[in-house]
């Protein structure tokens, strides 16, 4: 008896119908091509937990409050906890670094600079792990995509003055498997 008790148990935990179906990390339907992934910061402190509502006031908000966009610069968000927000369709095109906006999604991870507002590398494991999914996912659905930091656009065009991503791009990409065909900056 005590058997078939711990086969149900172990049953129940393996059963495929007991697993939660998990959701796309991104809906990655495009019209219009793709060419590039670029990863921001939000220049925020690593602790302070900021809302997709607040990104968006401060790029769309009349100055001074923000930047009077009509459309903020993030495709996606990554939360402190690694949880992915998406806040336009992959054919928006948003305000993330001028000159490539409209062949570029663009991800931002919360965070980005230490107490004094300097730049550091602060994301979390679960923004690690989350931040490389959606490399992946870009890179299956775009498999010709280059992928780069914003501060790898500038220095793209000869002219290196953004920390963000506050991170070196390139070298996590190399951690995570990604092919060089795939980076901005070799």
């Amino acid at each position: 008896m005590w058997i078939l008790s711990i086969f149900l148990g172990v049953w129940s935990i393996i059963n495929p119908s007991n697993l939660p179906i998990e959701k796309p990390i991104l809906a990655t339907t495009a019209t219009r091509p793709i060419t590039h992934l670029i990863i921001h910061a939000s220049a925020t402190k690593a602790d302070h937990k900021v809302s997709a509502e607040t990104i968006l006031r401060w790029h769309t908000a009349p100055p001074p409050q923000g930047r009077g966009w009509t459309i903020g610069g993030y495709h996606c968000l990554v939360s402190l906890n690694g949880q992915v927000e998406q806040l336009y369709p992959l054919d928006s095109i948003t305000n993330g670094a001028m000159g490539i906006n409209d062949q570029a999604v663009h991800v931002c991870y919360i965070g980005g600079v230490d107490e004094h507002r300097h730049p550091q590398d602060t994301r979390t494991k679960r923004q690690k792990k989350a931040l490389a999914k959606l490399v992946w996912v870009m890179i299956d659905e775009f498999p010709d995509i280059i992928i780069g930091g914003h501060d790898d656009i500038r220095a793209w065009r000869g002219h290196r003055h953004k920390a963000c991503p506050s991170f070196d791009t390139t070298a996590w990409l190399k951690t995570i498997g990604v092919d060089e065909k795939h980076f901005l900056i070799p």
